[in-house]
């Protein structure tokens, strides 16, 4: 086992395959923060984080500071030592925390900075039609997503990648360039640059369930970037409405195959066709494939099975 201490901070899954790659790599891995455990769903069961699971399934020490910024956390952290701290998912770190280490503290980003500084990188970057993203490593300071950049890593977004599996490839590519990056530290052999300064970067500030409504305004390839980047979780929303008395709040999870129509074939009112048992939506100037859907507080169904529960009894219908 190497001799630098490190101390990982992390949370969610997408932390999860760095941190085992750390272990199989058998870097002296002192232990994992994580938050807190707190109460989630309808039963309000006391759920632990994806992080604090795995380390607990390997022995490793478990911190779970309620305040990062305590008298108790920073005499604990001061007394372990830790060389180098790496975080992957995770709140922002006080300065009292992330000056520690002798080598630094770096962050795994899954953006090319600077563009997509924030919580959401990955769904804005489908959202806004990229044709590539990838995963930054770069030491924290005092700004978030600020900080000098250690290396970074570049992945293409094909048509059909949503937020799902664009966030499962830069998950797995965070093995590799979390490992090379400590190598590099502990060696000596890095460069940190300073981020570039530009005009009209883009960000990717944190979603909520406002920023989820389809805005049917746009054209039908921008709808189709937005429902991928809201896919499959949170889902992108909108509202049927049906024969102008029922509505119903629906949430569109996956959508595939855009395609570019015909000019004399363009519509401003949204229709659908079933093909090969498979649901398109024709809208304006193009038309793509409805995978998976669900009406709000049921279950997902697939484009067929909503086509004949509700298509087929349409009258008149839209959406809003």
């Amino acid at each position: 086992m190497k001799k630098e201490k490190i101390l990982f901070f992390g949370t969610s899954k997408f932390a999860i395959a760095a941190l085992s790659e750390i272990i199989e790599k058998k870097y002296n891995l002192i232990g994992v923060v994580t938050t807190p455990d707190k109460p989630a769903g309808r039963g309000l069961r006391i759920k632990e984080s994806e992080v604090k699971m795995f380390a607990k399934n390997h022995n490793i020490k478990i911190y779970q500071p309620e305040n990062l910024s305590g008298n108790d956390f920073l005499i604990e952290l001061k007394k372990i030592k830790p060389d180098l701290i790496i975080v992957i998912a995770f709140k922002k770190l006080p300065k009292s925390i992330w000056e520690i280490p002798r080598y630094g503290t770096f962050n795994v980003h899954a953006s090319i900075l600077p563009n997509y500084r924030g919580a959401a990188p990955i769904n804005w970057a489908i959202i806004n039609g990229e044709k590539e993203t990838g995963l930054t490593t770069f030491f924290i300071n005092e700004n978030i997503d600020y900080g000098d950049i250690l290396l970074q890593e570049k992945i293409p977004i094909n048509t059909n990648d949503n937020f799902k599996s664009i966030h499962d490839k830069l998950m797995l590519s965070s093995k590799d360039i979390t490992i090379k990056t400590i190598k590099d530290i502990f060696n000596n052999d890095i460069k940190p640059k300073k981020q570039k300064k530009a005009q009209n970067i883009k960000k990717a500030p944190k979603i909520f369930k406002k920023d989820t409504t389809i805005n049917w305004k746009k054209n039908s390839f921008k709808i189709f970037n937005f429902i991928r980047g809201m896919s499959p979780y949170p889902g992108a929303r909108t509202k049927l409405i049906i024969n102008k008395k029922n509505n119903y709040d629906l949430i569109i999870t996956e959508v595939s195959n855009y395609t570019k129509i015909d000019t004399e074939l363009y519509t401003d009112k949204i229709s659908f066709e079933l093909k090969n048992k498979k649901l398109l939506i024709f809208y304006k100037e193009g038309s793509f494939i409805v995978e998976k859907l669900k009406i709000s507080g049921k279950k997902e169904m697939n484009g067929l099975e909503f086509n004949n529960g509700f298509i087929k009894n349409i009258e008149d219908y839209y959406f809003i």
